[in-house]
């Protein structure tokens, strides 16, 4: 059976359908800033024994996107979110000056990882108190995000382990039985976004990240 292929971001009338598709509890090939990201809804998860529940081995929340990635129970992913409000039912919005000018930044392309609440960890969303999230900059990805009322997971479609695919070709091949692809060009996957530590009181940098300048080394950051 042919993968589903839904209409690009910028025709919004396509939204809708996508929505629902997260809604089933599906994963799908959404298009990122630079990449692709294998997008599924926390909030709709099945649990059940042949998809998503708990790694009798590891103990972690086992979502369809880690099966599909064959990434390992415990390693948790990045959620992207359309605005700050999307974020405060799942984690807590740090107030010490040294974690709050880097949500301030948002939008932009990092990843903050903040203290999680009640809700992201029994959703699985979280691994040792944080969860990881990021605003992204484009307007029109923003807006989708906003419409969906969900995070959605941000993991770099592939296997782990192995290289971003970039187009709706190989992501057909390597990945047959996805809820669909959201149509974009080719990606070129260029780019991996910063990871900040905020839960645990002080910044720590988790992934610095290639041509990102001062946003990668706190000691340049002034507050």
């Amino acid at each position: 059976m042919s993968v589903a292929v839904y209409p690009s971001l910028s025709e919004r009338s396509g939204w809708w359908s996508i929505r629902e598709a997260l809604r089933r509890g599906e994963v799908l090939a959404v298009p990122l800033e630079d990449s692709w990201c294998l997008a599924e809804s926390p909030m709709d998860l099945p649990f059940n024994p042949s998809g998503s529940g708990i790694d009798p081995q590891e103990g972690f929340f086992l979502s369809n996107v880690h099966r599909i990635k064959r990434r390992p129970s415990q390693k948790p992913f990045l959620y992207m979110v359309g605005s700050l409000s999307a974020i405060l039912p799942f984690a807590v919005l740090p107030h010490s000056p040294w974690c709050k000018v880097w949500v301030d930044s948002w939008p932009a392309f990092i990843t903050l990882v903040l203290p999680a609440k009640h809700l992201a960890v029994s959703l699985g969303m979280s691994r040792n108190g944080g969860v990881a999230f990021r605003i992204p900059r484009d307007p029109v990805l923003r807006s989708f995000l906003s419409y969906l009322k969900t995070p959605i997971t941000g993991t770099s479609l592939n296997i782990s382990g192995s290289p971003p695919l970039v187009s709706m070709e190989e992501i057909r091949s390597l990945f047959p039985d996805l809820g669909g692809i959201v149509s974009s060009e080719e990606k070129n996957a260029s780019r991996i976004s910063p990871i900040l530590d905020l839960s645990k009181g002080s910044p720590r940098v988790i992934r610095p990240a290639g041509g990102m300048g001062p946003i990668c080394d706190l000691r340049y950051r002034k507050v």
